[in-house]
């Protein structure tokens, strides 16, 4: 892997992403001109190409509450390969150092309505952490990547979008170093 340049808005547009990433929240995740050179523009935004030139992954943070709060997000192409461990750590590093109290991410996840329990006869979904932890017991791809760049899962999202997925949100605190 190269070092990581600064994104450029063509890059998300160039991209060949994964499979997994074709759509989001049940809609295209093709990224238009003006939402490309929005997320180009955020303090956070960068373009790690492999050795051959070849676009490897956008990722940056976009900045809800300016200097305050922001959502972590990836876009990565397939395969990864050998490149997995360096673009995580420099991923990691981004979030450490980039001066947000708050870094939220949201990956889908395994399917919520999966998870009940059966009180008394009476077949009940979990609810809360219960349900946080059922979903993390078995983490999608997504859910493993928010791990390693040290997020905590916060809530699972029921039915969210327009496809009616489970999504995990979690969230990391960059400012409050250990």
């Amino acid at each position: 892997m190269r070092e990581p340049e600064r994104l450029e808005a063509r890059d998300l547009l160039d991209i060949e992403a994964q499979d997994s990433q074709v759509m989001w929240l049940g809609q295209s995740a093709e990224v238009d001109y003006e939402s490309a050179a929005h997320l180009a523009d955020q303090a956070i935004a960068w373009c790690a190409r492999r050795d051959d030139g070849s676009i490897l992954a956008c990722v940056g943070i976009n900045e809800t509450f300016p200097g305050k709060q922001g959502v972590a997000w990836a876009l990565l192409s397939s395969p990864i390969g050998e490149d997995h461990l360096p673009l995580t750590r420099f991923m990691r590093r981004q979030i450490d150092d980039c001066g947000l109290e708050r870094v939220e991410l949201i990956a889908k996840c395994a399917e919520a309505e999966l998870f009940t329990v059966d009180i008394d006869g009476y077949e009940m979904q979990l609810q809360g952490d219960a349900l946080c932890k059922a979903v993390m017991a078995d983490p999608t791809p997504e859910c493993r990547l928010a791990q390693m760049l040290t997020f905590e899962p916060a809530h699972v999202m029921r039915k969210l979008g327009f496809a009616s997925e489970s999504y995990m949100l979690f969230e990391r605190f960059p400012m409050e170093k250990c």
